[in-house]
Parts: C-alpha cells; sequence; structure tokens
C-alpha cells in the first residue's frame, strides 16, 4: 500500500482531478442511485476524496486552500467540474422513485 501512496503522491494536481473525476467518482454510483445514504457516510466520501486531491492522506492532512463545494462546481461556473457525491445521491433517489407513486425514499 505504501508502492501505491507514495506514487499517486507524485502526481500533479491536474493528474489527480482526471483521476478523482473519471475512477473515483464513479465507484460509489452503483451503491447511491437507489437508497439515500446516511450523511455521514456521504461525508466520509467526500473526505476522502478532499484527502486524495489536495496530496494528503488519512493519516496525514494537508492544508485545503479552495473549499470543496467550490471544486465540485461546474466549470462553467468556475469550479472543477468535481461530481458532489451529496447532490448526486439526493438527484439520483429523486429520479429513481419518480416513477412510483407514494412517498420518497429521501
Amino acid at each position: 500500500m505504501n508502492i501505491i501512496t507514495h506514487f499517486i503522491s507524485a502526481w500533479s494536481l491536474g493528474g489527480r482531478l482526471v483521476l478523482l473525476k473519471s475512477v473515483m467518482s464513479s465507484l460509489p454510483v452503483y451503491a447511491l442511485s437507489f437508497f439515500k445514504a446516511p450523511s455521514d457516510i456521504i461525508s466520509s466520501i467526500e473526505s476522502l476524496f478532499n484527502c486524495f486531491f489536495f496530496g494528503g492522506s488519512v493519516d496525514h492532512m494537508k492544508i485545503t486552500w479552495v473549499d470543496w463545494n467550490y471544486v465540485c462546481r461546474s466549470n462553467e461556473l468556475g469550479g472543477l467540474g468535481v461530481r458532489s457525491i451529496r447532490e448526486f445521491n439526493i438527484r439520483e433517489v429523486v429520479l429513481a422513485n419518480a416513477g412510483r407513486e407514494g412517498e420518497f425514499m429521501v
């Protein structure tokens, strides 16, 4: 695991952004598509994404100079276009339940 951590920590900020947007944001998609995840689970996932993006690790936190909500904004609004897991989860649960009558699972 130390080899992987060392290899990834040498990546540039742009390289980590591409990996975060293309791979890491897609990992929880299936699980979060059907049920509203607890807030602490979503906060933990976003904290891991934040640590990875800014070059820190779970053991050693680095200072983040930009708010994570700003990073999650679309490119048109001046952000980096990283998918917000919290917004994705709520949107997918509402869309999954849109055809059903009754109460939403939100």
